[in-house]
């Protein structure tokens, strides 16, 4: 179990967890995360792709996150994951090349890739404060995200859309 230090979990929420996790295909899963003022975390995305995060960089996430997710979805947020040690076994642990960003992206785009779900569970619910360790210097948390945006693109993309998501994020820097 992946669990932030800043998130709250009740022994319910880890059986619906355990519950999905008794379906074979699934090498990962993740609760509904609500926000400490009871709001829903959008914690369901789909893969980024060089159009997704475009768009994103220019304010429009409507094409990345998932807002009413059903049963599979591409990524989860890393802040509570339960996974298949077997499917972990099989596709590795986290990358150490991500840090704090896209650790758990790539790691669900690796479980899809060797045939495993990544599955939401709606039942189960947490509550994550978020953003704790971020707070403290927000221009390094941004650093960081982009550092490991980047590797991420390394490790799956060819080389141009690289360049381009880097254009893409100095110009909507200039906004």
């Amino acid at each position: 179990l992946l669990l932030n230090p800043d998130t709250l979990i009740t022994r319910e929420a880890i059986e619906q967890l355990l519950h999905a996790m008794e379906a074979k295909d699934v090498g990962a899963c993740g609760p509904r995360i609500l926000n400490a003022d009871g709001s829903v975390q959008l914690s369901c995305r789909r893969f980024p792709t060089l159009w997704r995060m475009l768009l994103a960089e220019l304010g429009v996430r409507a094409f990345y996150y998932v807002a009413a997710p059903a049963g599979d979805v591409d990524q989860l947020m890393g802040s509570c994951l339960l996974l298949r040690r077997t499917a972990l076994e099989q596709i590795g642990l986290l990358d150490e090349r991500f840090f704090v960003y896209f650790e758990e992206v790539d790691l669900c785009r690796r479980l899809n890739s060797a045939g495993w779900s990544v599955r939401f569970v709606p039942d189960a619910v947490i509550t994550h404060v978020g953003g704790q360790s971020s707070q403290h210097d927000r221009s390094q948390s941004l650093q960081f995200r982009y550092r490991s945006l980047f590797e991420y693109y390394r490790k799956h993309y060819p080389r141009w859309q690289l360049a381009v998501l880097k254009l893409a994020v100095q110009i909507a820097a200039l906004g």
